[in-house]
């Protein structure tokens, strides 16, 4: 016995709402993220976040409605957000190595020989390492008392800069040469 075509079809498309359905279920049963507010499909809770009032107040009225501990999808990005002071400091102090880790980005593999460098090495013994020649080396008191003078001839540019824009009335100061001038010299 052969069914119509229309028919097969609305099979077909019965058994995959079924089984996208079961799928969601067990999804939300096996979550071990904390609830949250409902999210859309593609953009999660983006329109929840970004608005008119800065993000920051949104994500406090989110907090109040559903508690300082709350899981927001920020389009393929799932976040937990923690918006307590004595959460924040179990998850910094009890639980740091489970969220050492950061995601790299594909700019930041090219600009930091893959991932190499102290900024965006992943958490472990290399970052580890790194961060102590680091401070040994760089952030030493001798070092940084040795760059004194650089640092003070920098900041006498910068304000002359500011000085010779004085004349107007509106002085427009973009901080991006500033901080050019400031990671590389």
């Amino acid at each position: 016995m052969e069914l119509p075509f229309s028919n097969t079809l609305l099979l077909i498309i019965s058994f995959l709402t079924l089984l996208a359905a079961i799928r969601i279920l067990k999804r939300r049963k096996s979550s071990k993220l904390p609830p949250g507010p409902w999210r859309l499909p593609i953009i999660g809770n983006l329109h929840q976040v970004v608005g008119s009032e800065p993000p920051h107040r949104r994500l406090m009225g989110l907090a109040q409605k559903h508690g300082p501990l709350m899981h927001l999808q920020l389009g393929e990005t799932s976040n937990v957000i923690v918006s307590s002071p004595e959460l924040a400091k179990e998850f910094m102090k009890t639980h740091d190595l489970n969220f050492a880790f950061r995601p790299v980005f594909p700019a930041a593999r090219i600009l930091s020989y893959d991932a190499r460098d102290i900024a965006f090495a992943p958490h472990g013994e290399y970052w580890r390492q790194m961060r102590k020649v680091f401070t040994q080396e760089i952030l030493s008191a001798q070092r940084v008392e040795s760059l004194r003078p650089v640092v003070e001839d920098e900041i006498g540019k910068l304000t002359a800069s500011i000085r010779q824009q004085k004349v107007q009335s509106i002085i427009y100061l973009s901080i991006c040469p500033c901080q050019y001038l400031i990671i590389c010299n």
